[in-house]
């Protein structure tokens, strides 16, 4: 029998041996006929491309790039060309025992004496990262800036994109953060103007070595009914108003943020993990804890009256851990809160794969109460976030800039 991430395959007469995996391992056009996925770079003219995987990419000895979400559709590609930084840049292939299998699927670059360029090969995609292992020379401009050619995919829906294929939001982090989780991490946006992608951001103050790269798991609340407030023994129940409310307003009131197609493999490292909170408006100290919904794929309230949400909702099952929040707001911008002991202890006991997982935000005797934007808010931009950085148990990866491929197979 043979699944996208698992093969049943026969040793002998009476004995078999299952192989499943929370990453893909197994690919298929047509939906009947199964290979196994290992991607691998093949040498061409001018370049490489890659094969034994869902997907088609390709990458030129000049350093440009080509990306096919479906290798059977090549007329759908995102394509950057080189940029100057990579201008004459010696490449070497770097191999990775797969299955054990040694298969060629990195390409390093390596750039003057302090940085690395690395190109990546994973069962889901291309990724792209940058190690500055010491501080470059001043006429370096801290700005990567890419001519992005698009057939047959939007450029700005790329940028937005959460799940599927994506750019997602980079981040840079500095050697620090081994032993002070988070303690120097900086968020970067890319900017985008006539096809041409401009990535800017700053060393400073940044221990080396430093690492360019994405959250694994960076994702917002995507839905009206997936964050909401309610009131412990009462009728009160909302998922659309604006705002989310913690602690005592006339009696205590909590809420819940539920994010879907969570992707996290059992017993992983997590390496940092926080809550984002758009906090604007507060009434005194608001003694708070968040939980996680302690169960597989959690669902938010149900019932059919606000009366039977609310009983649902205060009977949701707690993790052990949680975090104390007890902040006033300084501000209307988001608050980031280390919810590393909750994901640990959620990946302690299961796997998530494409799955949600739900936190709950909960009155802690509060004299008073805070409150954060929802994702009802305007632009449906500003709710709760989630964001998570780990390596996958068993040669797992923590990716960086990556353009994921979603059909046909189970995304890392």
């Amino acid at each position: 029998m043979q699944l996208l991430n698992s093969k049943t395959t026969q040793i002998d007469k009476k004995r078999y041996h299952l192989k499943a995996r929370i990453n893909p391992i197994l690919m298929s056009d047509d939906g009947r006929d199964w290979e196994d996925i290992k991607p691998h770079l093949v040498r061409d003219m001018d370049g490489w491309h890659i094969e034994g995987a869902p997907y088609y990419a390709e990458i030129k000895d000049n350093g440009t790039r080509l990306f096919c979400p479906d290798r059977s559709e090549r007329s759908k590609y995102f394509k950057l060309p080189a940029p100057p930084l990579f201008s004459g840049l010696s490449k070497q292939i770097v191999s990775t025992v797969v299955d054990k299998q040694l298969l060629p699927n990195k390409i390093v670059m390596p750039y003057m004496d302090w940085a690395d360029i690395i190109i990546g090969f994973t069962n889901t995609g291309m990724t792209f990262s940058v190690l500055f292992k010491k501080a470059p020379p001043r006429e370096f401009k801290e700005q990567f800036k890419f001519d992005a050619e698009v057939n047959g995919l939007d450029i700005k829906t790329l940028l937005a994109s959460k799940v599927g294929i994506g750019v997602p939001r980079p981040r840079l982090i500095d050697s620090s953060s081994l032993v002070d989780v988070g303690s120097n991490e900086k968020y970067l946006d890319w900017t985008e103007k006539l096809s041409e992608l401009t990535l800017d951001f700053s060393l400073e103050k940044l221990k080396f070595p430093v690492l360019l790269q994405n959250s694994t798991i960076d994702v917002e609340v995507d839905a009206s009914a997936n964050d909401g407030y309610w009131r412990t023994g009462t009728s009160t129940f909302s998922d659309t108003d604006t705002a989310l409310f913690v602690g005592v307003l006339t009696s205590a009131i909590n809420s819940f943020s539920r994010w879907a197609g969570i992707t996290l493999p059992q017993t992983s490292t997590i390496n940092t993990a926080t809550l984002g909170l758009y906090e604007y408006d507060t009434a005194g100290a608001a003694n708070s804890l968040v939980y996680s919904n302690d169960v597989a794929d959690p669902v938010v309230p149900a019932g059919a009256t606000a009366a039977l949400k609310c009983a649902d909702a205060d009977a949701k099952t707690k993790s052990t851990a949680s975090i104390a929040i007890n902040n006033n707001p300084a501000g209307n911008q988001y608050f980031y809160y280390d919810v590393k002991t909750i994901i640990e202890e959620m990946t302690a006991s299961r796997a998530y794969s494409n799955q949600a997982m739900m936190f709950l935000h909960l009155d802690n005797g509060a004299a008073s109460w805070m409150r954060s934007r929802s994702y009802d808010y305007a632009g449906n931009s500003s709710g709760p976030e989630l964001d998570v950085d780990y390596d996958a148990p068993a040669g797992g990866l923590s990716i960086p800039i990556v353009m994921h491929h979603r059909k046909q197979v189970a995304t890392s």
